[in-house]
C-alpha cells in the first residue's frame, strides 16, 4: 500500500515512515500541508495520515478537504496530540465533514494506526 504521511515533526515523520516500510508498505513524507498536498497531486496513494496541527497556510482539516477534492476514494486519517480524544467531539465534526475516515490521538502504537488502514483486498485466485 502506498502511504503518505503529512508531519511537521520530522522525528515522528521519519519513526512512522520506518514503520509502516517494515510492515512492507510504501511511504512517502513530507512537513507541512502545502508539499504534502503537491506531493498527493503528482503520485498515488491509498492513504494520508496528516497531522492535525502544522506550521504554514495549511492544518490537517485543510490537507484533507484539498485531497478530498482530489481523490473523494483515498483514505485520510487525521493525527493530533493535544485536540483528539478525550471528547472533543467539536474538532472529530470538523474532521469528518473536512472528508476525514479516522482520528487518531497521539501517542498512539503501530497496532492502533494499522487497524486504521484501509484492508488491501484478496489477491486474484486462478481457475
Amino acid at each position: 500500500m502506498k502511504i503518505l504521511i503529512i508531519e511537521e515533526e520530522a522525528t515522528v515523520g521519519t519513526a512512522i515512515k520506518a514503520l509502516l516500510e517494515r510492515e512492507g508498505h510504501t511511504v512517502s513524507f513530507e512537513q507541512n500541508g502545502k508539499d504534502g498536498v503537491e506531493r498527493f497531486t503528482s503520485d498515488l496513494f491509498d492513504t494520508v495520515i496528516t497531522d492535525f496541527v502544522m506550521q504554514g497556510d495549511m492544518n490537517g482539516l485543510d490537507v484533507a478537504r484539498c485531497i478530498r477534492a482530489i481523490d473523494p476514494k483515498v483514505r485520510i486519517i487525521l493525527m493530533s496530540g493535544g485536540f483528539l480524544g478525550g471528547g472533543n467531539t467539536e474538532l472529530e465534526y470538523q474532521a469528518i465533514k473536512a472528508g476525514v475516515d479516522a482520528c487518531l490521538a497521539k501517542p498512539f502504537g503501530l497496532e492502533n494506526l494499522l487497524k486504521l488502514l484501509p484492508t488491501p483486498p484478496p489477491p486474484a485466485q486462478s481457475v
